[in-house]
């Protein structure tokens, strides 16, 4: 029994993930029919109607409904066991603390689809939320606060094949992870973190807390694809070759303690640099290249309040060139024919091209095949799923910008993908966990690379967010 509410935790975040599946939930009464038509009303108004796919789902209370579920557990078990119980509390403790996080916040999502130039459709996906939510740290950490324009994204060069940017505030999601390791996690998890804490600070030479702190809300993440090279990427389907990746991390940063903190670490390993000027900047980047699945000869500069980080000196180079001519990405054609309507002044934003869907291209198929090998001893099922899984031969690309209101947060922008294509996507996805489910892999532990956040430029202390 144990290891059925172990399991269970494990999946806990992914079915939370199916609240945006367009299943809307029933309501009760006279009042709440009323309350939910009113909520249908206020999201709609926010997406395009008569395209090719609409849907406005109500949440209202599904995070508490899903959590009930899981702790009700076999209901009225008198057998049960210590495990269980601890589990129990453990779900308890976390049902309160995502309400009190603003979890709970979140009435209803919508999201709409329509035919727009060429083979790109018009994409909005809106998240209605209580206004004073937004001022959490949970929502500021995440998301934001004023929407604005990101000078980091001046320093992304021309040829990027992806890029990823956004507003969250650092200290504020660092504050909503101590306080659920405060108040949700067993004594033996708080131990642990404790000391994980205390052994990475000691190894730092620095507090974590200050670290964080000396970063500002503005962050960004980019991709530049080989025209020439190729890697050779491991998967449970054996070797895919795709393009030689390059990437480059830029981070707003209140002082030089980032930069100083990389120097340190570079020197602790014996790593020689080399400085290098761009300029009237000085790049410094590592004598050799480093053991790594892509090529890796970390360089690194700093300018104008942000700290630049890519994986070779040949692309922090080519940021620094960008910043300081703009004549990088945001001035190209490709990236202004994509956001062609949106605003630049926003909480975040992804750019991915069509090389970068078409380099994704043998990673997915990878995936599709690892899926499908699920089914076992049933074709039919697996030739279903990897219909469901290919979205019609279609090249993944989007240029799409999130920005935070005061009524919720508004995602909008263009996509490759469909009505059709997201339908299909949501049927597949069911089939997916349940294979999942039974899948025995599922059991064993993986990790997984921590997900890089983004940021923005001005902080403000004004007492909200822009109106739509």
């Amino acid at each position: 029994m144990k290891h059925h509410y172990q399991h269970l935790l494990k999946r806990i975040l992914i079915l939370s993930g199916l609240v945006g599946c367009p299943f809307l939930m029933p309501a009760h009464g006279e009042g709440a029919s009323t309350l939910g038509r009113q909520q249908f009303q206020e999201i709609a108004s926010k997406l395009d109607l008569g395209g090719d796919l609409l849907l406005v789902a109500n949440t209202d209370s599904i995070v508490d409904q899903f959590m009930a579920t899981a702790i009700a557990g076999n209901g009225g078990d008198a057998a049960e066991s210590p495990d269980e119980k601890d589990i129990r509390e453990t779900l308890e403790r976390f049902r309160s603390f995502l309400n009190r996080n603003g979890f709970s916040a979140v009435h209803g999502i919508g999201l709409s689809l329509a035919p727009a130039k060429g083979d790109q459709h018009a994409a909005k996906l809106f998240i209605s939320r209580d206004f004073a939510a937004s001022r959490l740290p949970l929502w500021r950490g995440v998301v934001g606060w004023h929407p604005r324009r990101m000078l980091s994204l001046d320093f992304v060069p021309a040829d990027i094949a992806m890029t990823r940017a956004g507003t969250p505030e650092f200290s504020s999601l660092w504050q909503v992870f101590l306080s659920a390791i405060d108040e949700v996690a067993p004594e033996a998890t708080r131990k642990r973190f404790e000391t994980w804490h205390r052994g990475f600070s000691e190894t730092l030479g620095l507090e974590l807390e200050d670290i964080i702190k000396s970063l500002r809300d503005e962050a960004l993440i980019a991709v530049r694809l080989s025209e020439t090279a190729q890697s050779v990427v491991p998967t449970p389907n054996g070797l895919v070759s795709i393009p030689e990746p390059s990437f480059l991390i830029v981070v707003g940063t209140n002082d030089d303690m980032l930069r100083g903190l990389i120097e340190a670490q570079f020197s602790k390993r014996n790593l020689p640099l080399t400085e290098t000027r761009v300029g009237d900047i000085i790049m410094r980047s590592t004598t050799r290249k480093l053991p790594s699945l892509f090529p890796l000869q970390p360089a690194y500069a700093s300018q104008a309040g942000y700290f630049i980080l890519g994986s070779n000196p040949d692309i922090v180079s080519e940021a620094l060139l960008a910043y300081r001519h703009k004549n990088g990405l945001v001035s190209r054609p490709a990236f202004r024919d994509a956001f062609q309507g949106l605003s630049m002044v926003n909480n975040g934003l992804l750019f991915v091209s069509p090389s970068m869907g078409k380099a994704l291209g043998p990673l997915h198929e990878a995936h599709v095949n690892q899926t499908v090998a699920l089914s076992g001893n049933h074709p039919a099922a697996a030739r279903l799923l990897k219909t469901l899984m290919t979205y019609g031969g279609k090249t993944p690309s989007c240029a799409l910008t999130l920005q935070n209101w005061k009524t919720g947060v508004m995602v909008m922008g263009h996509t490759a993908w469909g009505g059709k294509d997201v339908m299909t996507r949501l049927t597949a996805a069911p089939m997916q966990l349940l294979l999942s489910l039974f899948d025995k892999t599922s059991h064993v532990p993986r990790r997984f690379p921590a997900p890089v956040t983004t940021a923005s430029e001005e902080t403000s202390d004004a007492e909200a967010p822009s109106t739509e």
